[in-house]
């Protein structure tokens, strides 16, 4: 998975993107703008979190600041092992058992 600059510099790269062009200027600020959305929404989706409270949704993404992992698709491969566990996606209880460990 690329961080935010190695995926700016490959779209730019596919792009041919002459960030120097002085004449492209205009463009090329709403083409940069557009790379950011564009890793956000389609490249970087934290998929599987959109029912979750927002709470959780701000752990999650800090989690993956700080590991580089999705530990969202982490938790959703281990319950794919373990078919009979629920998962409670309430932020207070999840915190309670991580503070609990």
């Amino acid at each position: 998975m690329l961080r935010l600059e190695e995926y700016i510099a490959k779209r730019k790269i596919e792009d041919h993107l002459n960030e120097f062009d002085v004449e492209q200027k205009v463009n090329n600020i709403k083409t940069s703008i557009d790379y950011v959305f564009e890793y956000f929404n389609q490249y970087l989706p934290l998929e599987g979190v959109e029912n979750h409270s927002p709470e959780l949704k701000r752990w999650f993404v800090q989690m993956y600041d700080e590991t580089g992992h999705q530990v969202n698709k982490t938790i959703m491969k281990f319950c794919g092992l373990l078919k009979m566990l629920t998962i409670v996606s309430e932020f207070d209880i999840v915190e309670k058992v991580g503070k609990a460990r």
